[in-house]
């Protein structure tokens, strides 16, 4: 399917290959536009045949859709359904769910769950929360070493944040070339993914 995510520092996920029925996965999905309660009762049906793609977009429609029909309790259900089922990326939407209403301590358990399995957005937002304390004590230097593992594996944000540190110089003089280029890149990915892939979750 054209939307499915590109990992960074992770296989790529979903199987693909494993969706129950990948025309009525793409038929649902296009459904929620027109009818949105078809839509949902066709993804629980291919969800209660595990299909992993059908919980994430039910998560997603329950958890981001207009503020009347938003059920956070539902999403958050959907979720940790996937999450079971064996997806590492619905942890890290957890993660977000819970973070945009402020249970943070819920957030970090989330992101730390993709960290584990070397999810690099998990491992970024994981050092956004030891900067800025929340759910866990403050910490720049936990932050700093999780910035610094994200940027291996690849991400963009934790790559600029990186960067602004070696050209700070704090990690000796040698190091502001490197920081530069890896400023470059980091501008370079950005742009990349914000012109062909606007709403990736390596973005948020």
């Amino acid at each position: 399917m054209a939307d499915a995510p590109i990992l960074i520092g992770r296989a790529l996920e979903p199987d693909w290959s494993a969706e129950p029925d990948l025309d009525k996965l793409r038929h649902c999905k296009a459904l929620l536009q027109t009818d949105r309660l078809l839509a949902l009762r066709g993804l629980e049906e291919l969800a209660d045949s595990g299909s992993i793609m059908s919980m994430l977009y039910l998560a997603h429609e329950h958890g981001h859709g207009a503020l009347s029909s938003r059920n956070l309790e539902a999403s958050i259900n959907w979720y940790e359904r996937a999450i079971n089922a064996g997806s590492v990326l619905a942890s890290f939407h957890l993660g977000l769910l819970y973070k945009g209403v402020g249970r943070f301590a819920e957030a970090f358990d989330a992101f730390k769950v993709g960290a584990e399995a070397d999810l690099a957005a998990s491992i970024y937002q994981l050092g956004r929360m030891y900067r800025d304390g929340l759910g866990v004590s403050k910490n720049l230097q936990e932050a700093q070493e999780l910035w610094d593992r994200a940027s291996v594996l690849g991400h963009p944000y934790a790559k600029r944040n990186v960067a602004c540190f070696l050209i700070s110089g704090r990690r000796g003089i040698l190091n502001v070339p490197r920081g530069f280029l890896l400023l470059f890149a980091a501008i370079s990915q950005t742009f990349r993914l914000s012109m062909y892939e606007p709403t990736s979750y390596l973005l948020k």
